[in-house]
């Protein structure tokens, strides 16, 4: 069961696959939708097509301990570069629970269109984008969490490029918590050497927006984040707030254009 998850991202993670290590109570969340309405084996299907959708994966990390582990898959979709993230927790050697998170708001979009043509009798509302309040201006404010070294770089789960050094990576960092707030950790994290791979939440203007973070350290100084989220619909409100409030002082690198 230990190299359960990394065997099957490797092998194909399908949906017998997923089911057959499960628990009767499992619960499934997919990066691409957070319905209410989903089946437990619709969200099953969604995380398989997901995951069958990212072209030339490659698993770059790989964290164990007992009663849960974690993968960072690294891809890209139609040729733009992406991570999946994939957090799963185990019971007596059967699986509890998995979860999916994505990086860069365009691969996210590419990929939830091409799930969206392949993936069909879905409930209404598995892909609804609710409307995004009006932007009130309000800026938040959220202390770092964990020592920062001077070559920092930071790669935003929905930004097109990573900031470096510590200066600009700490500048898209209180950008981004200005919108957000406050971090909600929602577990100890996984470890692995020098790595590890943490769970924040957050709120965007009404929307639950969960943050998975793989953190480098050196002298137990992050030099390096990258991030993914999930589910799809609040990862696009969180861009479309950074485009819109931040664009001028960020710069048109870290876009995309015409996304939606």
């Amino acid at each position: 069961m230990r190299v359960w998850l990394a065997d099957a991202v490797s092998t194909g993670l399908t949906v017998e696959r997923m089911l057959s290590m499960a628990t009767p109570s499992a619960a499934f969340h997919s990066a691409l939708s957070d319905s209410a309405r989903l089946s437990r084996e619709q969200a099953v299907q969604l995380i398989a097509a997901e995951t069958a959708c990212i072209d030339h994966p490659k698993i770059i990390e790989s964290f164990e301990e007992i009663g849960r582990a974690g993968l960072v898959v690294a891809g890209d979709i139609d040729g733009e570069p992406t991570l999946q993230i994939l957090r799963a927790t185990y019971e007596e050697g059967r699986l509890t629970e998995l979860a999916s998170f994505v990086q860069g708001m365009r691969p996210f979009t590419l990929l939830r269109d091409k799930v969206k043509a392949t993936v069909h009798d879905l409930p209404a509302g598995t892909w609804a984008v609710p409307d995004l309040a009006e932007d009130t201006g309000e800026a938040r404010t959220a202390d770092m969490t964990f020592p920062h070294d001077p070559e920092l770089s930071f790669l935003s789960p929905v930004l097109r490029r990573a900031a470096a050094p510590q200066s600009e990576a700490d500048k898209v960092l209180t950008l981004a918590s200005s919108i957000y707030g406050m971090r909600h950790w929602a577990d100890s994290g996984l470890a692995q050497g020098d790595k590890r791979l943490a769970f924040f939440q957050v709120d965007v203007s009404g929307r639950p927006l969960t943050i998975a973070n793989l953190l480098t350290f050196v002298d137990d100084r992050v030099v390096q984040i990258r991030s993914c989220s999930r589910p799809w619909s609040a990862a696009l409100a969180m861009y479309t707030r950074l485009e819109s409030r931040y664009f001028d002082e960020l710069g048109e690198e870290y876009f995309w254009p015409d996304q939606s």
